[in-house]
């Protein structure tokens, strides 16, 4: 994983443009380059705030998803979007794994959470791997724009600080 660069913006059009990589996330699918370039640039000026992070996910030398963070006081939500080439090969949990541990190592966090849309097993196994347990359903609460424009349930995930860090 690394920071995000703009000449990663062919990697994330060809992911962000696929209806079956976008279809549980709250943003859009991408329509051109230009969405995938705004995205990254945003993304590249989050880090001067250090309130969200971002990076991608690297394999090969080719992108093949992305890692959030934003940062709340001591709680912090995260967020990751794979290319579905990418899906099953344990990338999202390696990533999600390797920042968490990261967040309680090296700030004061005490509290990580996630959102997963009920209809979406796979991002929830993925959460499960990685320590992080099933706190509570919210009904009718996360747009999917990507799947039908309705707000969906999702299940409330968190993962604590050990004792140990």
């Amino acid at each position: 994983m690394r920071k995000p660069r703009t000449d990663d913006v062919p990697f994330i059009f060809s992911y962000a443009a696929n209806p079956l990589a976008s279809r549980f996330m709250g943003w859009s699918t991408h329509r051109d380059m230009e969405e995938s370039h705004a995205y990254i640039k945003s993304c590249i000026e989050d880090w001067r705030g250090e309130e969200t992070l971002s990076w991608v996910i690297e394999c090969d030398d080719a992108v093949v998803g992305m890692i959030a963070v934003r940062l709340k006081g001591r709680n912090a939500g995260v967020g990751y979007a794979l290319a579905p080439t990418a899906w099953g090969r344990g990338y999202a949990t390696e990533a999600l794994d390797v920042i968490s541990d990261a967040l309680f190592r090296h700030s004061p966090v005490s509290a990580i959470w996630a959102l997963c849309v009920v209809e979406n097993p796979a991002s929830a196994r993925v959460l499960e791997k990685c320590g992080y347990q099933r706190e509570k359903l919210i009904p009718n609460y996360f747009p999917c724009p990507n799947l039908d424009g309705d707000k969906h349930d999702v299940w409330r995930y968190v993962r604590y600080r050990p004792p140990s860090v």
